[in-house]
């Protein structure tokens, strides 16, 4: 049994007495003060003792050593933080590190996020336990805020149970506030990092592409290349024309690769459509004087049969019946003074005819004939349609500026001829001292350009391209040669007009010198070093995420600053998350009789906190008669300041 007997006056000296705020060293001793005389329970009590004299126990000072601990959990936290950041910021734009067998970024920012965190709750529960005890010390509550404290210092959905009471402590409030933003720390620390799937260059991988600055075609073993079109040339126009266009030499094992500008010896054409110019005589037909295809039975009696000329003297129709004529003449060089030969930069001039292949087929009027795509009478004028077409086109060599680059496995080239080509091509006239030109002269150089590191193209290839494709390029074809399979009808023009019923004649041309361009880089003297592109993952940083964990980070050292300071100004003891606090600290012996009369420990945590709801206490000092203290959940309101 104890006695209590309220001696206050004589345990705080008047100018020691506290107030609600705990700003004196009084602070446990400011509301009551017990005197507990323990006897028997058969004992006597005594009703009047005599009052104490004797100093009350000291005031339990705060201890800066738990300021240092949680200080020092939180400077880890920070220096976790702080090595994430520098690594990640290290391997930006990097290929994703493994260290080890099995360590990667991931795992390593994982581990180290996870430490942080844990050394960033230990002060926040310790912050918000403390402050938990601070607002019973204050005024008195209600029993099962107790409870609901302390379960927000221990889980988000505590945190959040407290927030919704909406209950008063703006300090535990704003602790409980930082636990249920916690529950997005590893959310953000996932989406900091953010592989992406990149090209990066492969520095242990080189790259290379076709190109020819210096061409020279050698000549054959009979010395006669130098009348006759070149292989590469050759290979080229066949190539395009049967629609198996030659492309550029290059070596590219990620198949992804980038080039860059180079400049390198080209074939360049350009078309001019003379279609209107051409001159036109045209008779007209009937079952009197009709127009048969020679050595068939097969005659048109209708409509108009018309020839057509250029200027240049090329024609197709009439009653010759070509279809296609191509008349091409090389340049030769002449004599400019001064002992000085000059060949104009327009090698080779072509002049294309032919009837255009495309539209509705046009058969005879009569006769025995088989169904043909190419026109039986190319002349033919039906509702005064004319299909002749004409062309005039110049070839030369050229310098290219090519733009490459190897996308999924194929070349992508932009080609450009350089815009400061040579207008003609000058050199000395040689001296000869026999009937064939020296070797010497043969491989003299030319420039194509005005630069002094121009592309260059060899006498020989001059002649070559002049008096061989000039040669290759010309001649024409009629119905009754293909029909017959004449030994006159070449491939190449038989291709070639072929070919123009699904593209083109400007698209044809356009091809053909691409083909050619790219069987004579194939020739190569050099070739130009790439760039090998490889698929990395690289390391991306979405440094905004790293934002919420900094928060949270100042918001608990801003909550242990506030919460030491108050602890050492109102020289209150730190007891933060210790569970022997809530045991040590006793029920007021009214309120002990009141819960025990409600069978409160005598059931579930629902039932307990139903008989808190009902008790308001706070925390007071108790002193013993014999100098002992404690604590004690009392009824007693809190004395005024």
């Amino acid at each position: 049994m104890y006695k209590r007997t309220s001696t206050y006056q004589n345990f705080c000296p008047a100018n020691g007495i506290a107030n609600d705020k705990m700003q004196s060293p009084c602070i446990f001793r400011d509301a009551v003060s017990y005197i507990f005389t323990r006897a028997s329970d058969d004992a006597p009590t005594k009703p009047n003792l005599p009052p104490m004299t004797s100093t009350p126990p000291p005031v339990p000072a705060y201890r800066f050593r738990y300021f240092l601990t949680n200080l020092t959990s939180l400077l880890i936290s920070a220096s976790c933080l702080i090595i994430i950041a520098t690594t990640l910021n290290f391997y930006t734009n990097s290929e994703l590190p493994i260290w080890g067998d099995s360590i990667t970024i991931h795992s390593f920012t994982a581990w180290l996020s996870a430490i942080a965190k844990l050394a960033l709750v230990i002060p926040l529960a310790e912050c918000i336990s403390q402050a938990k005890f601070r607002l019973f010390a204050q005024q008195r509550r209600k029993l099962s805020d107790l409870d609901l404290a302390d379960a927000a210092s221990r889980n988000p959905l505590g945190a959040l149970g407290w927030l919704l009471r909406f209950r008063s402590g703006l300090l535990l409030h704003f602790g409980a506030a930082l636990v249920v933003v916690s529950l997005a720390w590893d959310p953000a620390m996932q989406h900091l990092i953010r592989p992406t799937l990149s090209s990066i260059p492969d520095r242990n991988a080189t790259a290379s592409l076709a190109i020819n600055g210096d061409y020279a075609p050698q000549r054959g073993l009979d010395r006669g290349l130098v009348l006759t079109t070149p292989k590469a040339i050759s290979a080229g126009i066949l190539a395009a024309v049967l629609g198996q266009s030659i492309t550029p030499s290059y070596y590219c094992p990620s198949g992804n690769c980038t080039y860059p500008p180079v400049s390198t010896v080209g074939i360049c054409t350009s078309c001019e459509d003379i279609t209107a110019s051409l001159i036109r005589s045209c008779k007209d037909l009937s079952q009197k004087d009709p127009y048969c295809i020679p050595g068939s039975d097969a005659c048109y009696t209708t409509g108009q049969l018309c020839s057509y000329r250029s200027a240049s003297g090329v024609t197709i129709g009439g009653a010759n019946g070509i279809f296609l004529n191509f008349a091409a003449a090389g340049a030769d060089f002449v004599n400019v003074g001064n002992g000085n030969i000059e060949l104009t930069r327009d090698i080779v001039n072509l002049t294309a005819l032919y009837s255009d292949p495309r539209g509705a087929a046009d058969p005879p009027d009569n006769g025995t004939f088989a169904a043909s795509p190419i026109p039986m009478a190319p002349g033919h004028v039906k509702s005064g349609v004319h299909k002749a077409r004409g062309y005039q086109c110049k070839i030369t060599y050229c310098q290219q500026q090519v733009q490459s680059f190897v996308i999924g496995g194929q070349l992508k080239e932009i080609l450009q001829p350089a815009t400061d080509s040579v207008e003609s091509f000058m050199m000395k006239r040689p001296v000869l001292n026999s009937p064939d030109l020296p070797e010497s002269v043969l491989q003299h150089r030319l420039n194509l350009t005005r630069r002094k590191d121009s592309t260059r193209v060899s006498l020989t290839a001059l002649y070559a391209l002049s008096k061989g494709l000039s040669v290759s390029l010309s001649g024409n074809t009629t119905y009754a040669a293909i029909r017959d399979n004449a030994p006159a009808m070449s491939d190449f023009h038989r291709a070639f007009y072929e070919r123009m019923v699904a593209t083109s004649f400007m698209a044809m041309m356009g091809g053909i010198s691409n083909s050619m361009t790219s069987a004579i880089r194939n020739e190569m003297a050099s070739s130009a070093a790439g760039t090998v592109w490889v698929q990395r993952h690289l390391l991306r940083i979405k440094w905004e995420w790293i934002i919420l964990p900094s928060v949270i980070w100042i918001g608990v050292l801003i909550m242990l600053l506030t919460t030491t300071f108050r602890a050492r100004k109102e020289h209150a003891p730190w007891l933060g998350t210790s569970q022997l606090a809530t045991v040590y600290i006793d029920l007021e012996r009214e309120v002990r009789v009141d819960v025990d009369r409600r069978d409160a420990a005598w059931g579930d945590k629902g039932m307990m906190r139903t008989v808190a709801e009902g008790q308001r206490v706070r925390i007071a000092p108790v002193y013993g008669i014999d100098g002992s203290a404690r604590l004690e959940f009392t009824r007693l309101e809190a004395p005024a300041p």
